[in-house]
Order: structure tokens, then sequence, then C-alpha cells
């Protein structure tokens, strides 16, 4: 049975393959945990500036996308103003472009 040795000449363990493991751990974990806050967040003030006006406030918890599916999904979504305030604590947006197609005996044939 042969095993693997994974040092160099000197006996060291190669540094570049730990950097890489410690990399796609950061990016994995950013992925799974953070990536649909920061996208929000940068959404929320993109909107504030686009709008810019001081008088309301637009805020959104997370904001994460199913491209499969065509379906956007915002959650904690607050508009508030000095009249009104609207709290929205999950919204689906389903976009539909897939051609739908109603299936009989003639469309099956062809």
């Amino acid at each position: 049975m042969s095993t693997v040795d994974l040092t160099d000449s000197e006996g060291n363990f190669p540094v570049n393959f730990l950097l890489l493991c410690i990399l796609f751990t950061i990016v994995l974990l950013y992925y799974l945990t953070l990536d649909a806050y920061v996208l929000a967040k940068f959404v929320q003030i993109g909107l504030q500036h686009y709008l810019g006006t001081d008088d309301y406030r637009i805020k959104i918890g997370t904001l994460s996308f199913a491209f499969l599916s065509g379906e956007i999904f915002l959650n904690d979504v607050e508009f508030v103003s000095s009249d009104v305030a609207v709290t929205l604590y999950r919204v689906v947006i389903s976009l539909s472009f897939f051609k739908s197609t109603v299936r009989t005996y003639e469309t099956l044939k062809s």
C-alpha cells in the first residue's frame, strides 16, 4: 500500500495549499452567511441615493435570488416617512420568463 507524501523535499507542508484552503473556507462562509445581507445593504444604499430625499427611509434586511425558478426574495423591508410606516416581513417577487404552453393531443404529436 502506497502513501501520498504532501511534504516537499525539506519536509515542510506546502504553504500554498494551506492558504488556498483558508481562502476557500472564507469565501464559502461568506456566501453561506453574509452574501444576502451585503447585497441588500448595497441595494438599499443605491435606492436611497437614487430617490434622493431625506424625508423617508427605506430598509432592506436580506436580498436573495432563485434564478431557475425566477424569484427574488426580500426579507424585513421597511418604508418609513413622516406620514406612514410600512413593514413587510417577507416579499417574494416571481418572474415568469419561460414560455407557457397548454399541452393538447396535437402539440404532443409534433
